[in-house]
């Protein structure tokens, strides 16, 4: 709920801002940085996420290729290239170029795979709902 809630209110940040351009960056699932061993994760928690963590469940990756998603935002390079002819795509929310600003990028398949903006799956649709994001807004704009 975390990042579905700064997701949110990063995309209204871009639209209340938009000489900036923001987009939000999940670095995907990785095991490696031990997450579930700092404090006190129940030992339930611990077995489902191993679980979800199999490669049925859409695996994992690296630390490397989790934060190989964040250099190439701040750099501009793979998905964010300017330019960059996405080809022929059977999605009309595929379009060339960097993802606008305000998007959500992430593992669209499972927990690494198909690294994309999310409001071109079932479960992104939320990114699209300007009320949800407006909520977002007021509620994170209440703590700063």
């Amino acid at each position: 709920w975390t990042k579905r809630i700064l997701a949110l209110y990063w995309a209204a940040f871009a639209r209340h801002h938009p000489d900036f351009y923001v987009v939000t960056v999940s670095p995907g699932a990785v095991p490696s940085t031990q997450i579930l061993n700092r404090g006190s994760v129940s030992l339930l928690i611990k077995a489902v996420a191993c679980i979800h963590q199999l490669q049925i469940f859409g695996g994992s990756h690296s630390v490397e290729a989790g934060a190989k998603r964040y250099i190439d935002a701040l750099l501009g390079h793979g998905l964010f290239e300017q330019g960059r002819d996405t080809g022929e795509s059977k999605d009309e929310n595929q379009k060339s170029g960097p993802p606008e600003s305000g998007s959500f990028l992430a593992s669209r398949k499972g927990f690494t795979r198909d690294f994309g903006d999310v409001r071109c799956v079932k479960n992104g649709e939320f990114m699209c709902d300007r009320e949800l994001q407006d909520r977002a807004w007021a509620a994170v704009q209440e703590f700063v």
